[in-house]
């Protein structure tokens, strides 16, 4: 199998091909892996943290999850474990919290390896905007970083916040909350996605559309608005 390396800008080969697999740099590291061990380099491709684990994720907040055999842990920008590998699942810091999993239920923890926030979910993600989105049983709510629960677990499904609004999905249709937990944008869509650049992607059937946070629809030939209680109301797009 070929080598992979680095090239810069300009196309010239900054890091000669050397490794098994690479991945993009991130917070001036990148993964690689050797003899089946991945490890980090810097931009001058040296190696600063040896090739010695079975899994990586790439830094984040200046910390990265490692994992060797069955336990993950994190590791600073010099290599140095700093929460040991005792977890049976972890991802990145976000926020300076990162959340983990033990004896099948996830909590969070602080830079220092703190469990902050107790083992008591089924699920959690990140945190965004402050909030975090975790399931309880087969329901879905948000806590803050203090682990309080500040919308109830009652969706069948959740999303992160994003540009202050979740979506969230009840009785099969999806819609959108504020961080208080109230429908801004009821639910009605079979699916839909996060808010970028004041737009989401959502769909009606078989057709993909763009709403704003105003609730206008874009979706080809309809057209649509929302009343005052979040209901979309399509029309027909004149020709």
């Amino acid at each position: 199998m070929g080598k992979w390396g680095f090239r810069d800008h300009s196309g010239n080969v900054a890091i000669a091909p050397r490794f098994e697999k690479a991945s993009a740099f991130s917070q001036n590291r990148a993964r690689v892996r050797l003899n089946r061990k991945w490890g980090f380099i810097d931009r001058q491709g040296n190696i600063v943290i040896e090739p010695a684990f079975d899994m990586v994720q790439d830094f984040s907040e200046g910390m990265v999850v490692v994992r060797r055999g069955k336990r993950y842990g994190y590791l600073n920008h010099n290599g140095k474990i700093t929460i040991p590998l005792r977890y049976e699942e972890a991802y990145r810091f976000y926020q300076n919290l990162a959340r983990v999993r033990n004896q099948g239920k996830w909590g969070f923890i602080d830079r220092s390896g703190e469990l902050v926030i107790p083992y008591r979910f089924d699920f959690a993600s990140d945190f965004s905007d402050g909030l975090a989105c975790v399931q309880i049983e087969q329901s879905w709510g948000y806590i803050n970083k203090n682990g309080k629960m500040v919308i109830e677990s009652q969706f069948a499904d959740a999303a992160d916040f994003s540009e202050g609004l979740a979506q969230v999905q009840q009785n099969n249709k999806w819609g959108y909350i504020d961080p208080k937990g109230a429908f801004v944008i009821q639910p009605q869509f079979d699916d839909a996605q996060e808010f970028i650049d004041g737009q989401a992607r959502v769909r009606l059937g078989n057709k993909w559309g763009y709403l704003d946070r105003s609730g206008a629809l874009n979706m080809g030939a309809l057209h649509g608005q929302l009343n005052r209680k979040g209901k979309l109301r399509l029309n027909t797009r004149p020709p």
